[in-house]
């Protein structure tokens, strides 16, 4: 249950989303997202946001004129909420998607994206949903190239639990994946002595999906949780800068 100041404060950040003024905006994203990195109140401010649909207030950010830093900070706080606010994830995956196709959407949105996508997966009630609402998988797999430790490791849980199963859904995610060149780039990134060992061990479990070894991708998923609040707090201080720098 959350107590009556965090209630105030989301309460008078989600007035800010919803202001046309851009300012009141990035102020709101900004502290909501601050609020998803406190390990004490996260559950509580996520509880509060999935309840009031403010999901559906972040994602609009992402198709206003806001500058890089917000948009950024607006994937950030969808990636802390995904998996959580299951009423409003067929639209936050559809929203992100679509932005992640347009040229507003720069490499750090693209990372928190599939985050996002990632912490989504590991609900089997929204693989469908997911495999329907990605960006093109050429997109997907890019990120196993030229993203951060973070997005590989992202990117391949995601890959690793949408790829599980023989479903009609993950035999057709399967094929996609496979002609976008996910195959090679996990097996370059498993083999890969410059990132972790767990990065590479997630790798080597997507690679026994992709290739018909259609393993649960249980560890895919549980390494996968901790990406959204790493990033949120790397977000927040990155933003924090750029906003008490003006």
């Amino acid at each position: 249950m959350a107590d009556d100041a965090t209630e105030l404060a989301v309460a008078r950040f989600r007035d800010g989303l919803k202001s046309d003024r851009k300012e009141l905006n990035q102020v709101a994203v900004f502290q909501l997202n601050k609020l998803l990195s406190d390990h004490e109140k996260s559950e509580q401010v996520a509880e509060l946001i999935v309840a009031q649909d403010t999901p559906k207030l972040i994602c609009n950010l992402l198709f206003q004129d806001h500058k890089p830093e917000v948009k950024e900070c607006a994937t950030c706080a969808l990636a802390a909420l995904a998996g959580r606010a299951a009423d409003s994830g067929a639209y936050m995956i559809q929203s992100m998607s679509t932005f992640a196709e347009g040229d507003g959407c720069d490499l750090k949105c693209r990372e928190n994206i599939v985050c996002a996508f990632c912490n989504f997966s590991m609900a089997d009630a929204m693989h469908v949903q997911l495999i329907e609402g990605l960006p093109p998988m050429e997109h997907v797999v890019e990120l196993l190239v030229v993203g951060s430790n973070l997005a590989k490791r992202a990117t391949a849980g995601l890959l690793t639990n949408l790829a599980g199963g023989e479903t009609p859904a993950a035999r057709e995610f399967r094929r996609s994946a496979n002609n976008a060149g996910a195959v090679g780039a996990l097996r370059a990134m498993s083999s890969d002595p410059t990132v972790t060992l767990e990065i590479r061990h997630v790798a080597t479990l997507a690679l026994q999906n992709l290739e018909g070894d259609c393993a649960t991708g249980a560890l895919g998923s549980s390494v996968a949780l901790c990406v959204p609040v790493v990033i949120a707090i790397a977000l927040y201080w990155g933003f924090a800068v750029l906003w008490w720098g003006r």
